[in-house]
């Protein structure tokens, strides 16, 4: 082990046991090129991450502002109007999601459960426990 290394683990195994940290030997360390560039480069990171992200919180700002004046039980409720005319709704777009759902679910569940009871209890070590393990974590 390096002694950066070693004095990052010293520092961390005296903070947890409640000694004192040598503030010198951490000082030294702080000063290696090594930590220099890993800090500067986080300091990058961090720096590039908040301006990918200016315009992608401007854009939500923008849909909020100008999307919030529509915003209301119409656009739930009322079916999405023909080409070119304004108004309307997402009414059967939340209907339809909601059969797909209840329909998957329907399948899946009982499927899931059976497959769940046949691997606890009937036959533990089989193939087809392990298939169905397999399809499980899948």
């Amino acid at each position: 082990m390096n002694e950066v290394t070693q004095s990052t683990a010293s520092a961390a195994a005296a903070s947890a046991t409640g000694q004192e940290v040598d503030l010198r030997q951490l000082e030294r360390s702080l000063r290696r090129p090594r930590t220099l560039v890993s800090f500067c480069l986080s300091c990058l990171c961090g720096g590039m991450t908040v301006l990918a992200a200016v315009p992608l919180f401007s854009v939500l700002i923008m849909l909020i502002w100008r999307g919030g004046r529509q915003f209301g039980w119409d656009l739930f409720t009322e079916l999405p109007p023909a080409a070119g005319m304004s108004g309307g709704g997402i009414g059967n777009a939340i209907v339809g999601t909601l059969l797909v759902v209840l329909i998957g679910a329907a399948i899946s569940i009982p499927i899931g459960v059976l497959g769940g009871v046949y691997v606890a209890e009937v036959d533990l070590d089989s193939r087809v426990s392990g298939l169905v393990r397999f399809c499980a974590k899948l």
